[in-house]
């Protein structure tokens, strides 16, 4: 089952603590978003981005090994254009258990957003 209140999530019986990142990159390829923690899988309940140019933008795990795709590409066609996914109780996407989460992108193109994401 799941429920809500404002400083944590219901997992069963389990309390799940949301946590904030930052979208900060710039590089071409794979930038670390969240570090893996050992055991969990990093689970998104909401983010957005925006880009300031032109650039093909999507989710991985893994990055340091071998990355795989959690999403498919988001579009960002010029500077301003940007991307949200609003709260979903369920999660967009999750990493697989021990892995890290990444935004990979398709150019050097500066993307700043925030993610909401709990461990699970």
């Amino acid at each position: 089952s799941v429920k809500l209140a404002t400083d944590g999530i219901g997992s069963g019986s389990s309390s799940l603590t949301p946590k904030f990142a930052k979208i900060a990159v710039s590089s071409s390829g794979n930038n670390a978003l969240v570090a893996a923690v050992a055991s969990k899988k990093i689970r998104v309940l909401a983010y957005n981005f925006i880009a300031n140019g032109a650039v093909n933008a999507k989710f991985q795990s893994d990055g340091a090994g071998t990355p795989v795709d959690l999403t498919g590409l988001k579009y960002c066609d010029a500077a301003g254009a940007g991307i949200c996914g609003p709260f979903n109780p369920v999660g967009w996407f999750e990493s697989a258990s021990g892995k890290s989460l990444d935004l990979n992108l398709s150019g050097a193109v500066a993307v700043g957003g925030e993610l909401v994401y709990i461990e699970v």
